[in-house]
């Protein structure tokens, strides 16, 4: 329009349509109206939106909250280096990389201090340093006013201190820029205004604001002297009035997440939700329900279609609507035959609409120039109702995807590969692993594998003796009733059990050490006798009583294998180590020694490696047979 001479009335004289006279009009502002200014803009056209996100976001903003964040605390490196890295102190990645490298374990803050300081600097760092000491300079008096100002001044002081005006004048679109840092300097007066002071406070509100997905309003620098497209939305178009309007995105579904909801209210009709069979697990909705949702919705579509009309009525010259529609001869047809003996829409079907598009399409279905339109497309007979002939004039356009051939534009080479570093890269990629064999090693394991590696696999199968089917349901398997005997064993105080077994175990269930089931699988005659055993009364005589010591070290083998364990009970005697394992295996003494042996044999030697005491004396402790079985 703007090259082809579109004109417009001024004053009842005819001039040429000018940007400022073009007004796009959207229901939503929010990931719509980037996307048409961006375009714009690649045009060459001034644009401005009224979109009231992305303040925080913006590069100014951005960048001056990183240079707080960054006064508030220099110990942060990530907010350090988005300081440093902006526009106002300008330092590069290789300025940033070789700050790092100077000490790589300490602050970045602190390696600047160093270069700036100018001593000891290598070759990439002495160009560096007078780059650092204006960048510390600047950061000391802002930390200097940082400690005794209002957040505000300080926000006001580091943009004229640091240069910010001008930096966001020179950019693209300054004016609205400079004007998003007034807005950041009375947010801030606005948040002092509660009674908080300070700059980290400030940061911590906005913080919070970003991490509930908030954001302030943006500044406005439309004027009657700006020649930029207007993009707004058509809520704030109200009262207003241009030329040329677009009205786009018509396609764009009504938000319908309100009536999707399990529960749903209403003003005058009440509360209605969904009921549950709790048996069956499933909810299906009510009477009620149903009758407030259809209520919730012609309340909606009213409103959408008032704010459709206000759409409608904002141009002075041209209206163009526009849509993308899928199937829109399927459509068309349905539109067609849904008209009734009078020729109109039925109330249902117009309650059907899901978009502005689609009460827009139920209207052009009468229009002369639109009826021609769908007796072309096949959507209408010859013999229809068409109202006087007007001035509209619908356009059809299909839209071609361009990603995929600029795609294909992309991956297409122009030059030859060079053969040697081709060769190179084959090499590379082929290169095997020296130590391959080292990667299928298990670098940690605990005894009992070390122990059934050596025998070449586990000896015995551990199949069950009796079925679960015949099993008492709920009954706890020999396996399980093991772990309860080794729980108490080594979390009872065996000294209260030795006097009152009973009161310990339940101690011991109501603190959820055991459950009542284990508990009671307990087996009271095997844990009496054992108090009454030597290995117990040598145990309670010694002054360094170990329960469940882990130990860890590395085996003497070339691989470096670490190995894990944890011994039952140690206790010193005579200057050395006594170990004890208990055991419930219902086998005969000797079956039992030969099955344990090599594992406390290594468990003893692990042991003494790990703690400097020789062990002097294995013993398992047998609850089957009742008595200790030492090794030799």
């Amino acid at each position: 329009m703007l090259d082809e001479g579109f004109t417009v009335t001024e004053s009842g004289a005819l001039r040429p349509v000018r940007p400022k006279d073009i007004c796009i009009l959207l229901r939503s502002m929010k990931n719509r109206a980037e996307i048409y200014s961006d375009e714009l803009s690649k045009q060459g056209i001034e644009v401005w939106t009224d979109a009231k996100n992305g303040f925080l976001e913006s590069v100014e903003i951005s960048t001056a909250l990183s240079i707080l964040r960054a006064v508030d605390n220099p110990l942060i490196d990530i907010h350090l280096t988005a300081a440093m890295m902006s526009p106002v102190y300008g330092f590069t990645p290789d300025d940033m990389a070789v700050l790092r490298l100077r000490d790589r374990s300490r602050h970045l803050y602190l390696n600047c201090q160093e270069i700036a300081a100018g001593e000891n600097l290598s070759e990439q760092e002495k160009p560096r340093q007078q780059l650092c000491q204006k960048f510390l300079d600047s950061f000391a008096q802002l930390r200097v006013i940082a400690s005794a100002s209002p957040a505000h001044q300080l926000i006001q002081q580091l943009i004229e201190r640091t240069g910010l005006w001008d930096l966001v004048l020179a950019m693209k679109y300054g004016e609205v820029r400079k004007a998003n840092l007034r807005l950041l300097i009375q947010y801030a007066q606005e948040y002092e205004a509660g009674g908080q002071k300070g700059i980290a406070g400030f940061l911590r509100f906005v913080d919070k604001m970003i991490s509930r997905g908030e954001d302030w309003s943006c500044a406005s620098s439309v004027t009657d002297r700006s020649d930029a497209v207007r993009i707004m939305s058509v809520h704030h178009s109200k009262g207003l009035e241009f030329p040329v309007v677009f009205l786009c995105d018509t396609a764009k579904r009504f938000n319908t997440q309100d009536l999707r909801s399990n529960m749903l209210l209403h003003s005058q009709l009440g509360f209605a939700c969904c009921a549950r069979d709790f048996v069956t697990r499933k909810q299906y909705p009510t009477v009620p329900m149903e009758a407030l949702k259809l209520e919730l919705q012609r309340s909606m579509l009213s409103e959408e279609m008032r704010i459709l009309y206000v759409a409608l009525t904002r141009a002075k010259e041209k209206l163009i609507i526009t849509s993308v529609q899928n199937d829109l001869e399927k459509k068309l047809s349905g539109y067609v035959n849904a008209l009734t003996e009078r020729g109109t829409v039925s109330p249902y079907v117009a309650r059907s609409a899901s978009s502005y598009a689609d009460w827009i399409l139920m209207s052009l279905v009468f229009h002369p120039d639109f009826t021609r339109l769908c007796i072309d497309l096949g959507c209408m007979p010859e013999d229809v109702i068409t109202l006087p002939a007007c001035r509209f004039q619908p356009v059809l356009a299909e839209i071609h995807d361009q990603q995929e051939e600029q795609a294909g534009e992309q991956l297409t080479f122009s030059e030859t590969p060079q053969q040697p570093l081709v060769e190179h890269i084959r090499a590379l990629c082929s290169d095997s692993y020296p130590d391959r064999q080292a990667r299928e090693i298990v670098t940690k394991l605990s005894v009992s594998q070390v122990v059934h590696q050596g025998e070449g696999g586990f000896s015995e199968v551990p199949f069950s003796k009796e079925p679960a089917f015949l099993k008492e349901e709920g009954a706890l398997s020999g396996a399980q009733r093991g772990t309860a005997l080794h729980t108490f064993m080594s979390c009872a105080d065996h000294a209260h059990a030795q006097q009152d077994l009973e009161g310990e175990i339940e101690r011991m269930t109501h603190e959820h050490y055991l459950t009542a089931q284990e508990a009671q699988s307990l087996d009271r005659r095997a844990i009496s006798r054992y108090y009454q055993s030597d290995l117990f009364l040598r145990s309670q005589r010694s002054h360094n009583l170990r329960r469940e010591f882990a130990f860890q070290m590395e085996l003497g083998r070339e691989d470096l294998e670490t190995v894990q364990g944890i011994a039952d009970m140690i206790f010193e005697e005579g200057g050395a180590w006594v170990l004890a394992d208990f055991k419930t295996d219902r086998v005969d003494a000797d079956v039992l020694c030969d099955r344990y042996r090599r594992q406390l044999a290594l468990y003893a030697k692990m042991i003494a490696g790990s703690t400097g005491m020789p062990v002097r004396e294995k013993v398992i402790y047998s609850f089957y047979l009742g008595r200790a079985l030492t090794l030799s």
